[in-house]
């Protein structure tokens, strides 16, 4: 088995030469955590953890230092603070740099909001406000967990849009199963929401469920 010292090497040469961009998940991840255990390469060690949890270093995010530590034989409490802290920096790069003025179609309400929706572990219902530009006043978290007409109260949604004069709304909730299919719940709610927007003169535009790798739009399915 080639020693840690020699991988990581080997790994730095390439990031040298080629750009950081050239480097694998496993490589990048390698660099991170630096040793491997006593059965297992640093690269070995790498390209487990990344498997375990799915197939690339996005599948990583939400995982907990207790489950990175428990679940892998060689990850140390160190280990498991660098991993966490590089994906935290990561996720908030993206966001940043993501985070969307205006909204004009489904894909800017993805691109606010998907990346830090996708892996939560309960479901979060937000609304985002616009002004009659479309441009964003604010996205306000209603609720956290399972969404029906008992948690989200259609005077939590507009409060907020009422008080900051929002022209419409956007409702956004994501599903943490993956599957961004709506349920009647989620239909029903929908409903009374866009009524309840009609008689404030405050238009619902869109609903958007958020699910991994997919979502759904009650807008594009002309639900709305």
């Amino acid at each position: 088995m080639k020693d840690d010292k020699n991988i990581i090497n080997e790994i730095e040469e390439k990031m040298n030469r080629e750009g950081v961009v050239s480097l694998s998940d496993e490589q990048l991840l390698s660099l991170l955590i630096r040793k491997g255990d006593s059965t297992k390469s640093v690269i070995e060690l790498s390209k487990n953890i990344i498997r375990r949890y799915g197939r690339s270093l996005s599948d990583l995010v939400g995982i907990t230092k207790e489950e990175l530590i428990k679940d892998n034989p060689g990850m140390t409490d160190l280990k498991a603070t660098t991993l966490l802290c590089s994906i935290e920096m990561g996720a908030r790069t993206y966001l940043k740099k993501e985070k969307a003025k205006y909204i004009f179609c489904t894909q800017d309400v993805l691109d606010l909001l998907s990346y830090e929706m996708s892996f939560l572990n309960e479901e979060h219902f937000k609304v985002i406000l616009l002004n009659t530009k479309n441009m964003i006043i604010d996205s306000i978290l209603i609720s956290v967990g399972t969404i029906n007409t008992s948690l989200v109260h259609v005077r939590e949604v507009f409060k907020n849009a009422i008080k900051k004069n929002a022209n419409s709304i956007i409702l956004v909730h994501n599903h943490p199963s993956g599957n961004s299919m709506p349920s009647n719940e989620d239909k029903v709610l929908t409903k009374r929401l866009c009524e309840a927007g009609e008689l404030l003169g405050i238009k619902v535009l869109d609903h958007v469920i958020i699910g991994k790798d997919n979502y759904f739009s009650f807008m594009e399915e002309n639900m709305i």
